[in-house]
């Protein structure tokens, strides 16, 4: 798995094809990507390739991501998996 051996099941999703899901980030954004803390980024094609892992999973039904930054809009521009709202 994903999880180190021994990591308590409430620091894991665990969730099923039946589950709706919400997403919630906040942090410093720009064209395409989000950045937590000044430190580490994440790009809407890392977001994009991580909904696509969770849905061909089935780990949900619906998700519903917020996300609170500036140009966040420009995130959802490579998702390409279904049942994202």
């Amino acid at each position: 798995g994903r999880h180190e051996p021994g990591t308590p099941a409430s620091k894991r999703l665990m969730t099923d094809e039946n589950s709706n899901i919400l997403i919630y980030m906040t942090g410093h954004g720009g064209n395409e990507f989000l950045k937590f803390q000044d430190a580490e980024e994440a790009s809407s094609l890392d977001l994009a390739d991580a909904f696509q892992q969770m849905y061909s999973k089935k780990r949900y039904h619906e998700m519903l991501f917020i996300i609170e930054t500036c140009q966040a809009n420009t995130l959802f521009k490579r998702f390409y998996s279904p049942n994202i709202l």
